[in-house]
């Protein structure tokens, strides 16, 4: 044990240690007892500044939740990111999970700048640059990313995508086959395949009318 413990003094200590029995009465527990009622600190003890870390950590991962939300999503078999756009559900490029972090950490900063521009004492201005540079690390924007995955519509399945085998992505939306009807591309719609083609629900395929008259 690396602290002292204040109370009893060395004739004290010694008289406990000699008390120890392997064979019952007085054993080790008994001194971790002591020394733990004396000040000592079991190592293996989480500390409050671990529980702390933990609780920014996760404080991230819905600040990134709530900023990407219907915007990104992460595949769970795969790990890979999915971005939403015009047209739909497509992979994101490399690094799209990390600017989207960085962007949480930039908003943190322009919210404290402006609660700054109101007040130079702004304790919530203080504490929030401060949590921006805590999260302005390699290892902490990891974690916001991992945590942010648990959170509610940040994650999906392989088999949740083109479940529906009557709807087609095509570049101007989703086509109904069943309806011939053209919807509009929305993040509850999973369709991720598409065919590199606009739906004209006007157009003529003139070989089409020529087989029908053969």
């Amino acid at each position: 044990m690396n602290q002292t413990i204040s109370i009893y003094d060395e004739n004290d200590f010694n008289t406990l240690w000699n008390s120890i029995k392997s064979c019952g009465g007085i054993n080790v527990g008994t001194l971790f007892h002591h020394a733990k009622a004396n000040g000592w600190i079991d190592p293996r003890t989480p500390s409050i500044s671990t529980h702390t870390q933990d609780a920014k950590d996760i404080r991230n991962a819905r600040l990134f939740a709530d900023a990407n939300r219907g915007s990104l999503l992460f595949i769970a078999e795969t790990g890979d990111v999915l971005k939403f756009g015009a047209e739909g559900w497509v992979r994101g490029s490399v690094g799209e999970a990390e600017r989207a972090a960085k962007a949480v950490i930039t908003d943190m900063r322009i919210e404290a700048c402006e609660l700054f521009k109101i007040s130079h004492d702004d304790p919530k201005a203080k504490e929030l640059n401060k949590h921006a540079d805590y999260s302005s690390t390699a290892q902490r924007i990891q974690a916001m990313i991992d945590l942010a995955k648990s959170e509610d519509s940040m994650s999906e399945r392989i088999s949740a995508f083109d479940a529906d085998p009557y709807l087609l992505g095509v570049s101007n939306g989703v086509l109904n086959l069943k309806t011939k009807t053209l919807m509009q591309v929305k993040p509850n719609l999973r369709v991720s395949m598409r065919a590199n083609v606009q739906f004209d629900q006007n157009a003529k395929c003139p070989m089409w009318i020529i087989f029908r008259c053969v």
